[in-house]
């Protein structure tokens, strides 16, 4: 009876170069594999995974790691294999590999950069400056941001909201009242699935409808100088 062997299929070395070497294809180019992305919008399957595998022979040459020619049968057994693991997900990639939520080159990074700092510093969004803080500090400890300067706001809207949007803020200055902020999530939940609420309205000048209402919240509007509440009412 022959002798099973133990070995892993990516036990020899340049399957396991070729394997790593397309995962570091995916983190520098996502988005590789697109239609746009090789100027023929009606491409074939074949003609993605060729895009892909010219990828991959790139970067190891700028690594000057040695990978010898291989298939692209070979490639969708490697594709195969970071499905298994959960590196890529187990869907069609009908728009480019990516990994994860790297979605993004660094260049669309700073655009997407530039739009969130304006949302954190002038319309005063928590959940932009959370965000923006967040990312700030993990690019930071990459040592990304020293040397490109990713934070530069080439472009900026300065619209500034009026009114108060910081818990924090609010409670530093003495102007804390429970109002949409204190409940941002539970809100951006509820318009995400079309679940109605219960609101509190002080004012009304047109129907006078003042007091608790329940509504379906559906979206949250910034305009000119201040955040609003999109809304349908329940019984209407």
């Amino acid at each position: 009876m022959p002798k099973t062997s133990d070995l892993h299929p990516y036990s020899d070395r340049q399957a396991f170069d070729r394997l790593l070497l397309l995962i570091a294809t995916f983190i520098h180019h996502p988005g590789i594999g697109s239609p746009d992305r090789i100027g023929n919008n009606s491409q074939s399957a074949h003609e993605s995974l060729e895009a892909v595998q010219a990828k991959v022979y790139e970067i190891a040459q700028q690594y000057n790691i040695q990978l010898t020619k291989y298939s692209i049968p070979t490639l969708r057994k490697d594709l195969v294999t970071l499905r298994k693991y959960g590196i890529l997900e187990q869907r069609i990639y009908r728009w480019g590999y990516f990994l994860g939520t790297g979605v993004m080159s660094f260049k669309d990074l700073q655009v997407a950069l530039n739009a969130l700092n304006s949302m954190a510093k002038y319309q005063r969004s928590p959940q932009a400056i959370r965000i923006y803080q967040d990312l700030e500090k993990k690019l930071r400890s990459k040592q990304i941001l020293e040397s490109t300067d990713y934070l530069y706001p080439v472009r900026s809207q300065i619209d500034r909201a009026i009114i108060y949007t910081d818990l924090d803020e609010m409670l530093d200055i003495k102007k804390n009242r429970h109002n949409l902020y204190n409940c941002l999530e539970q809100v951006e939940s509820a318009i995400a699935i079309g679940q109605a609420i219960t609101i509190y309205r002080y004012a009304d000048p047109y129907s006078q409808k003042i007091g608790y209402l329940q509504v379906f919240p559906l979206q949250l509007i910034y305009h000119d100088i201040a955040w609003y509440l999109l809304y349908e009412y329940v019984d209407h």
